[in-house]
């Protein structure tokens, strides 16, 4: 009897010890709940996660939606946080100079021309602030009563998210959080109407605050059309003393919708259009096609042609069909023709090549084309002459140095050959390469070709498509060159194309003036490492 009394009393001491057991458990688990989703409770179907010191975030618990049609937006007034750098000092921390200047700088053609140029690169960085200007340095500082995603927030102007933020100053502390935003505002719940750039609440505990933000919106009112990079600054104050700060960006933006392209069929024919342009050529230009259609019987050309009226010839469409023959006004110019020739091209993809080209048995649009797919790149280049490349193209690097009073630009050769994944012996990445090239119509079809360069240009149209398009060279698809093969006659010049060229002589030296004036002007050059002052010194005879 006593042995049962004594049971029964450890029993009744033991239950409080119990009792207190679950209650740590139940409330651990729901503050391990409450800190850090579990990953049994994402959704893994959506790849979207974020990833925080090995611990995930299903990005649909923080999702955005869709604001309603009356939502009262404006438009961005170019003006920026205090904290960002100003436009006008956008370049101003950086120097750069030619090797030789003497040699490499571009002439100026006048002071009063060397203020507009700096007056209308002020108002394109303004204009173009997110594309141009390096985002500002955040520091961190340790040990802060704070948890909140520090990176990765992205929405459309039209869109809003709950940000995840939570406060850990301790049960007992009275806790004080204040939200600001410059291009963003805030709200609680479904108060829309009342939603401010800055917000500060204040309760009595974590507790009460956390469910408090467990409702807070992030929208905003301010809508462009291109990217915008803003900054929510939060304050945490605990116990009306200490104060902690944190930043974390949200990047505004217009996602762009895809550009697909319905082939016809996997053939060479469907997805390829080949354009070239032509002035007083047509030995060259009837070579060319020739060469063309005994390798690709059928395929679409494009021709763009800025011969004078009284030497123009109509291309013979009983012999070539499938090509189209645009006519410019005279003298039109070398880009002139190029962009217009890109822009009619209705295929995936448009293969340039210069009238003087010839295709040979290793002329191979097949293997350029699987290049594009497989690699995604938007420019394919092969080989001219031969499957190696020569001393210009070598030279396959752009390196473009900022100046507040003018950018350098230097081509130069890559420190070491980048190979292609997938086709790493077969081609390098660069930047630059010659005049035989596959381009992605949707892509590298944007890229304008500035008919401002007339009669000789080439390094122009890539250097504008830097940061916007990737280029490969692709040596194992080559294509003839007619004066490096014995070819000449096929290829008669008259004396007006040569002068119109520019081959030597005083035409030559204006040509390359103005080439310089423009480079000085719309690129924001000083000086160049592939232009030389010499160039355009009138030669003695």
């Amino acid at each position: 009897m006593k042995s049962k009394h004594s049971v029964i009393s450890l029993f009744r001491k033991a239950i409080p010890y119990f009792l207190s057991f679950l209650c740590g458990c139940f409330f651990t688990a729901q503050i391990s709940e409450y800190r850090r989703p579990k990953l049994s409770r994402l959704r893994l179907e959506n790849k979207q996660i974020i990833f925080d010191e090995g611990n995930v975030l299903d990005r649909t618990r923080l999702a955005t939606k869709r604001v309603t049609t009356d939502h009262p937006f404006k438009a961005w007034d170019l003006q920026l946080p205090p904290f960002y750098e100003k436009a006008a000092d956008v370049y101003s921390q950086f120097n750069c100079s030619c090797e030789n200047p003497s040699k490499n700088n571009f002439p100026i053609p006048s002071q009063e021309l060397v203020h507009r140029r700096k007056s209308d690169l002020l108002r394109f960085v303004k204009s173009n602030y997110f594309l141009q200007a390096k985002m500002p340095l955040i520091l961190q500082k340790p040990n802060q009563p704070l948890e909140y995603v520090s990176s990765g927030y992205e929405i459309e102007p039209d869109e809003e998210f709950t940000p995840y933020l939570r406060t850990y100053c301790g049960s007992e502390s009275t806790v004080t959080v204040k939200l600001e935003s410059f291009f963003g505002a805030f709200y609680f719940g479904t108060d829309r109407k009342n939603a401010a750039s800055t917000v500060i609440k204040t309760e009595s505990s974590d507790k009460n605050l956390n469910l408090l933000l467990a409702s807070l919106r992030y929208t905003t009112f301010i809508f462009d059309g291109v990217n915008m990079q803003d900054y929510v600054q939060i304050t945490v104050i605990c116990n009306h003393s200490t104060q902690h700060k944190a930043f974390f960006p949200v990047l505004i933006r217009r996602r762009p919708a895809p550009q697909l392209f319905l082939s016809k069929s996997e053939s060479v024919n469907d997805k390829l259009t080949i354009v070239t342009k032509t002035y007083l050529r047509y030995p060259c230009l009837n070579t060319l096609l020739d060469s063309v259609f005994e390798k690709y019987p059928g395929i679409t050309v494009i021709v763009a042609d800025d011969s004078p009226s009284s030497e123009f010839q109509e291309i013979d469409k009983t012999k070539y069909p499938t090509v189209k023959h645009y006519k410019l006004p005279e003298s039109e110019g070398w880009f002139a023709g190029r962009g217009l020739a890109i822009s009619q091209v209705r295929t995936k993809y448009f293969l340039w090549v210069d009238d003087d080209f010839i295709f040979n048995s290793h002329t191979d649009l097949e293997y350029m084309i699987n290049v594009a797919d497989k690699s995604g790149y938007d420019i394919v280049g092969g080989g001219v002459s031969s499957d190696k490349r020569n001393v210009w193209a070598e030279r396959d690097h752009f390196v473009v140095e900022r100046d507040s009073e003018g950018f350098c630009y230097h081509r130069v050769r890559f420190s070491n050959e980048i190979k292609l994944p997938g086709f790493e012996d077969e081609c390098l990445v660069v930047d630059v390469l010659l005049n035989f090239f596959l381009g992605r119509t949707a892509t590298a079809g944007r890229i304008r070709m500035d008919p401002n360069f007339e009669h000789i240009g080439h390094p122009e149209y890539f250097l504008d498509g830097l940061g916007q398009l990737r280029t490969t060279w692709c040596g194992k698809s080559w294509i003839d060159h007619y004066a490096d093969h014995g070819l000449k006659t096929r290829c008669a010049q008259s004396e007006e194309y040569k002068k119109q060229r520019g081959k030597s002589g005083e035409s030559r030296a204006q040509i390359i003036k103005k080439n310089a004036e423009n480079w000085f002007y719309r690129n924001y050059l000083k000086c160049s490492n592939d232009f030389s002052i010499s160039s355009i010194m009138l030669s003695d005879d």
